[in-house]
């Protein structure tokens, strides 16, 4: 049995995680299939890797390994992603600013 952050005891039940998604699964983030990451990991490594909450580390989806190494080198950290995305922005288009 586990404690909640309360201290109440409660009843962990296990979550069973596929070893693999779908075949016909795409990345959430890319919306690339298996075929277009393939090795993307390394030779050794299949196209996905199961990505997860680095604080609770609770499986959250399937992620290609470029996006799951994408969003580490953030530290899932949303104002330095904004941040990338505005910068990515400013330098689009010979640095044209344009609206979203």
């Amino acid at each position: 049995r586990d404690r909640d952050v309360t201290g109440v005891q409660t009843c962990a039940l296990p979550i069973f995680i596929a070893d693999s998604p779908p075949d016909d699964y795409l990345c959430p983030i890319c919306k690339r299939n298996a075929d277009q990451v393939e090795h993307r990991g390394g030779k050794n490594n299949g196209p996905w890797v199961k990505d997860h909450d680095h604080d609770s580390g609770k499986f959250r989806e399937w992620l290609c390994h470029d996006c799951n190494r994408g969003l580490g080198a953030f530290n899932d950290d949303l104002e330095l992603l904004c941040e990338a995305v505005e910068y990515t922005r400013k330098h689009l288009n010979g640095g044209k600013t344009f609206e979203t």
